[in-house]
């Protein structure tokens, strides 16, 4: 998608930017799983074959990152998995402020809860029940960790949760 943006010619052909920045914005989360789109703002869509995608609005946590354009944000990605966010998954973008490979300046947005929102407990777990189908189930067996990839089916009108497991899976 990059390559296309840049050096495909469409970041050329996008009309009424509103800067120069390119975006990248994760949206459409399900699972693990997103939609990825990337173009640039602008103040009105008028770009016939591309799509339209709207930022919601909403609270935000912004990194900033500075150095090369894949390995920055990529470092940066990591270290945001594992900052203890209340996060919406409504969409998460960034924002690239300038093309140079090496050295670009970057604004990671990452979506939050709305202020005084909970999670919803449950719904997030039948989300989770409804979009996964595997999990870690760790033990500890002989003074030492004992973790397995498990399969589970979730029966949502029970509200039961039934595990298999083989002898020969594989230990992680």
């Amino acid at each position: 998608l990059w390559q296309k943006l840049y050096h495909g010619g469409v970041a050329a052909a996008i009309n009424n930017k509103v800067n120069t920045y390119a975006i990248g914005l994760y949206s459409d989360y399900v699972g693990d799983r997103y939609t990825l789109t990337v173009g640039s703002e602008v103040a009105k869509a008028q770009n016939p074959g591309l799509a339209v995608k709207t930022i919601p609005a909403g609270r935000y946590a912004k990194f900033s990152v500075q150095g090369h354009m894949v390995h920055a944000v990529a470092q940066a990605w990591q270290e945001i998995w594992q900052t203890p966010l209340d996060r919406s998954f409504t969409g998460d973008f960034e924002e690239y402020q300038n093309n140079e490979i090496e050295q670009c300046n970057i604004n990671i947005y990452v979506a939050l809860q709305k202020q005084g929102d909970t999670m919803d407990y449950e719904k997030e777990f039948e989300r989770m029940m409804a979009t996964q189908t595997e999990l870690a189930l760790a033990t500890v067996a002989d003074g030492g960790p004992n973790v397995r990839i498990v399969n589970f089916y979730y029966e949502p009108q029970n509200k039961t949760l039934y595990f298999s497991t083989f002898a020969d899976n594989n230990k992680v």
